[in-house]
């Protein structure tokens, strides 16, 4: 019996017995799950640092998301589209393949911005903030499927296949080169001087807001529909030919042998740099 007992005691003492085990789980339990908990949910951050939306043919729509630091990727076949609704706010963006679609809302990336040959970027009403630098390679292409707007405000790489037929780019940066391009709605805003880099063409309006200055320098940009000139445009030896109708509520600087061809009603309630300015505009009609 004292046998027993002993042999008995020696069980209940053993230290990797059932009993003290679950004893020992009991006092560590909570401080491990715990850390499970927290290393589970920097792993979760890390992942989704970026998301991208692959497969194949059809339209996927996404809610709206609102995250600093996580990139977009869309890497869907040439005819698979995501449409991101609600109101964006992403860090990079990039369309390997497929298409990224807003339609009336609001998406702002705030740095870079990708567009591979052949994918697209498309924007319905809405408007499409580049905060950082944007670039659609050689034939990544914008399309605008209504009266959105692409708003530039960093450095332009390359607008690749840009839609000329519908929609506004917008320069609202510091000093920006402003790309030689065939645009459809054109607008400079903010201040800071944005300069052509080549011929520039505007089949609807051309708009330079009040605090802006765009620079025509030694190149031409002519523009089919209305100029609505509240900031400044300035032209050293090349031609600003407006052949809608111009509202210079702002100043035209004229400098060299550079011209402003004013084709129809001209509407000056502002001032020019000079009065020889004045001289300089050819064609002028009054309305």
């Amino acid at each position: 019996l004292k046998q027993q007992k002993l042999e008995k005691r020696r069980l209940e003492f053993k230290p990797f017995s059932l009993s003290c085990i679950i004893k020992v789980l009991e006092l560590i339990g909570p401080i491990f799950f715990l850390l499970m908990s927290l290393l589970w949910e920097n792993k979760f951050n890390l992942e989704f640092e970026s998301i991208t939306f692959n497969g194949g043919a059809g339209d996927k729509t996404c809610s709206g998301i609102s995250d600093a630091d996580l990139d977009i990727v869309v890497d869907k076949t040439s005819t698979g589209k995501v449409t991101f609704a609600g109101s964006c706010s992403f860090d990079e963006v990039t369309v390997t393949d497929g298409i990224f679609a807003i339609t009336s809302n609001t998406v702002t990336a705030d740095n870079t911005v990708s567009i591979a040959n052949n994918a697209e970027l498309e924007i319905g009403t809405g408007t499409f903030n580049a905060d950082a630098t944007f670039n659609a390679n050689s034939s990544g292409i914008i399309d605008f499927t209504d009266a959105g707007k692409l708003v530039l405000s960093s450095t332009v790489s390359s607008l690749g296949a840009l839609d000329d037929a519908a929609g506004t780019v917008e320069y609202d940066g510091g000093s920006q080169n402003v790309l030689a391009d065939a645009y459809y709605n054109l607008e400079i805003d903010q201040s800071g001087t944005k300069t052509s880099q080549g011929t520039v063409t505007v089949a609807g309006n051309m708009t330079v807001q009040s605090a802006a200055t765009y620079a025509v320098a030694a190149t031409t940009t002519t523009v089919t529909g209305a100029s609505d000139i509240n900031g400044t445009t300035s032209i050293s030896t090349g031609t600003y030919n407006a052949d809608g109708s111009s509202d210079v509520d702002g100043t035209i600087s004229i400098t060299g042998t550079g011209k402003y061809d004013a084709d129809a009603a001209f509407d000056a309630s502002s001032e020019w740099s000079s009065p020889s300015d004045i001289k300089k505009i050819t064609r002028l009609v009054w309305s």
